[in-house]
């Protein structure tokens, strides 16, 4: 049997579902294919599982519904669950629910880092946002220039 490979999308530039309005967010499903993916495994032939993202969580589950559109649920599931509720979509019978439960764990593996990943560049981006005299003054910091030029 191959081994098991993920790849992982660095840049994923497809419409997020997601409108801010003001204070008001809404969220939309947007157009999906196999290919609106941020991580996958490829698993028999044309067959992945994918991680992707959906309504501001990482959902999981096959990248070609053949069974049941829209069957997939967030990587926290557990595998054996995740993969009872997904296994409708596997196409093909060669994909035992052994490998795809291997497969769902290391994706499950993936998306938290992902999402340990991306925390810590919003908060550094955040962190670009704070008013840097009010930061200067709480840790005593004494500067010489400005910091607004």
């Amino acid at each position: 049997m191959r081994k098991l490979v993920l790849e992982c999308r660095k840049e994923f530039n497809k419409d997020s579902g997601i409108i801010k309005m003001g204070n008001a967010v809404i969220m939309i499903t947007p157009p999906l294919d196999e290919d609106y993916w941020i991580m996958r495994i490829k698993l028999y032939r044309n067959q992945a599982l994918v991680a992707f993202p959906k309504f501001g969580l990482i959902g999981v589950g096959f990248a070609i519904e053949k069974g049941s559109w829209n069957t997939n649920l967030p990587y926290q599931t557990s595998p054996e669950r995740l993969y009872d509720h997904i296994k409708i979509n596997k196409k093909y019978d060669q994909l035992t629910k052994e490998r795809c439960i291997e497969a769902i764990i290391l994706l499950q593996a993936a998306c938290k880092q992902y999402e340990k990943e991306k925390a810590k560049k919003e908060i550094v981006l955040s962190m670009n946002e704070v008013n840097h005299t009010l930061v200067d003054n709480l840790c005593g910091i004494k500067r010489t220039k400005r910091r607004d030029y």
